[in-house]
């Protein structure tokens, strides 16, 4: 039941430190992209020379994450590139060097097993862009200068968890896999491939140019992101998200583009910059946590001691609750070379994307601070339990406090991706209609642990009317 907010400071030390795991990672929206957004569109956003003054775009796009260092491991301890299910029955020096307690998981304890899980993902969709110039619309002099942007996206996103079992021993192929799909759990429920279809979030804008002529243009925007997709399950690891967790964002940019070349050439050489920031708000999600110094804690059982014959309850439905995640930044940057002739329109370019880190301030929560780690006595705590050992059992009953949950262990780590681009397409100018098409692709190698390596491709249609 949700009742008042119990604040927990987030112990925010380097991880180099800190043994934790993470049970969410967010995956890039896709309607972050500014270089596909502005790719042969820009000119004839700003510079429109028909009556209507209306620039209609449809752009299908496919992206597609690759393995990387960076996120392969993501959902696993810190360092570990696979982890090792064993249970007490099995060879002795197994059992020392072994991970996972088999028995947490309700297997044999002659089981043996080694266990990889890798994050991937797919989004296929399209963007219908439709950008009106608004002094007909509100025949006033200070909207004379501006322009009305809407960005609708549909999606197709479709996430993938590669399990693969290795060194089965005691234990029958398959078996290790369904013990981490207990329907009894409400979350972390992991599901090999899950896929969601519908709209993305949806941006709206109001842009204006302060100089916009021949290859020449400095103008601004600002808009709006409105949620429209739903906000991330968490009944299953690494869900299919079509948009970023049912949050608000302002966001604004500016684009630049200067000609390189001092006198107008059948091909020109253009400079071009843009650059977009989004501020998302506050929102209330549903995490499962970890608790602090015990990673993968949320598989132990539980067992509540105000019950008077208590029964062991599953770690995952006892530590996923909701939490008050803080207002947090995004930024796209684009910059490259592009080469124009009348017909003719190619770019090279390279750009950065990133994010914060997710900072959880507090959880929603009446938390029951009666509950701990099972012991091996029916009604007994062993605090000391980790997720690869079964400890003692405690003189006293020790619950787990809430000052005991690790908050960094159900955020999303920050976020940095290179991107290279390239593009091509063909203009056509007519005595009513401009008319465009081209095509571009790019590829994002992430940096931090937060953004998973990825390729893309695009293809887009449009005119002005």
């Amino acid at each position: 039941m949700i009742c008042n907010a119990f604040f927990v400071s987030a112990d925010f030390e380097s991880d180099c430190t800190y043994k934790r795991t993470r049970t969410f990672l967010q995956t890039k929206p896709v309607y972050m992209n500014i270089a596909r957004h502005n790719h042969l569109a820009l000119q004839y956003v700003y510079q429109k020379r028909s009556n209507l003054e209306l620039t209609c775009s449809f752009t299908p796009f496919h992206y597609q994450s690759f393995l990387n260092s960076t996120t392969q491991n993501y959902f696993l301890p810190k360092h570990k590139s696979h982890i090792t299910i064993v249970g007490d029955q099995a060879a002795p020096d197994a059992v020392k060097k072994r991970d996972v307690r088999a028995e947490w998981l309700n297997l044999p304890s002659s089981a043996q097993a080694t266990l990889q899980l890798v994050p991937q993902y797919k989004v296929t969709g399209f963007a219908v862009h439709v950008n009106k110039n608004l002094k007909d619309v509100v025949p006033t002099d200070f909207f004379s200068s501006l322009q009305c942007e809407l960005v609708l996206p549909f999606v197709i996103a479709e996430h993938f968890l590669f399990l693969d079992e290795q060194n089965l021993s005691g234990v029958p192929p398959g078996q290790i896999i369904d013990a981490f799909s207990n329907t009894v759990w409400i979350g972390q429920r992991i599901k090999q491939y899950q896929s969601s279809v519908g709209l993305s979030d949806v941006a709206v804008s109001i842009s204006s140019s302060s100089y916009c002529k021949d290859h020449y243009i400095f103008a601004a925007h600002s808009g709006l992101v409105l949620p429209t997709a739903p906000k991330n399950s968490h009944t299953y690891l690494f869900s299919p998200a079509r948009g970023n967790n049912g949050r608000f964002a302002f966001y604004g940019g500016v684009d630049m583009q200067f000609a390189l070349n001092e006198a107008a050439r059948i091909w020109n050489m253009l400079l071009f910059a843009s650059i977009e920031s989004y501020y998302f708000f506050a929102t209330d999600v549903y995490r499962t946590f970890d608790l602090k110094q015990k990673p993968w804690s949320r598989f132990l059982p539980y067992i509540d001691n105000n019950q008077v014959q208590p029964n062991k309850l599953q770690g995952v439905n006892v530590l996923t609750l909701r939490a008050h995640l803080k207002p947090q930044a995004y930024v796209d940057f684009s910059c490259g070379i592009r080469l124009v002739s009348d017909y003719i329109h190619f770019e090279v370019g390279y750009g950065v994307w990133g994010h914060d880190s997710e900072r959880i301030e507090h959880l929603d929560t009446s938390f029951n601070n009666l509950i701990g780690i099972a012991g091996v006595q029916q009604g007994a705590s062993a605090s000391k339990s980790t997720i690869g050992t079964q400890a003692t059992d405690d003189e006293q009953f020790i619950p787990v406090k809430l000052s005991d949950i690790d908050l960094i262990s159900g955020s999303a780590l920050s976020a940095l991706n290179h991107i290279f681009h390239a593009s091509v397409g063909i203009t056509k100018k007519g005595s009513r209609i401009d008319g465009f098409i081209g095509f571009g692709g790019s590829v994002e190698k992430a940096q931090l642990e937060g953004s998973m390596t990825q390729w893309g491709a695009w293809v887009k249609i449009g005119a002005t009317v």
